[in-house]
């Protein structure tokens, strides 16, 4: 009775194997439609959100040059009725300062600083000086335009002599 028993529960567990074999497997069967998926609102959102992160990268790190310039010593040209075109100032323009400075009446000076070296003789000065627009650096003995030459610079100011009929000027920080 052993070997019928044991037939027995092989057949048995052969006939189940078949019946669950039978049901996994993928074979022509009816199907239903499909059930549409539509996106929540919050993965809208999300979408929106990232082409929005996408389009802050590209403004954070540009890839084309910027179209001016961004030099913080250099201010733009004022804008006039007419439009001009900006002129870099040549070689000749800046030897020209004491040129410029030569009819600019004395109240125009303006004192912005004195730097200090040290010298073999004491410490040599020297002025910053605004002048119609130019900045000066002038030592003792220097002229301005043609109208001023330096006579003295102490600490906090800076006297001038006129050339033509030797008034004096001075000039003093603020």
């Amino acid at each position: 009775m052993d070997l019928k028993r044991s037939a027995a529960i092989v057949a048995g567990c052969g006939a189940l194997a078949v019946w669950l074999a039978g049901a996994a497997t993928s074979g022509p069967r009816q199907s239903t439609s499909p059930i549409a998926i539509r996106p929540y609102a919050i993965e809208e959102r999300g979408h929106e959100l990232a082409s929005e992160v996408a389009r802050l990268r590209d403004r954070l790190r540009p890839t084309t040059p910027p179209l001016q310039s961004r030099d913080l010593f250099h201010y733009s040209p004022r804008k006039s009725a007419s439009p001009a075109r900006a002129v870099r100032p040549q070689p000749q323009a800046l030897l020209d300062v004491s040129v410029r400075a030569a009819a600019v009446p004395p109240s125009a000076f303006t004192l912005l600083g004195i730097a200090e070296e040290d010298g073999t003789g004491g410490p040599v000065r020297t002025a910053i000086i605004s002048a119609a627009g130019a900045l000066l650096h002038v030592k003792i003995g220097d002229t301005v335009g043609d109208r001023y030459r330096v006579a003295a610079i102490s600490g906090e100011s800076v006297d001038m002599t006129a050339t033509s009929d030797g008034a004096d000027l001075r000039l003093s920080l603020k």
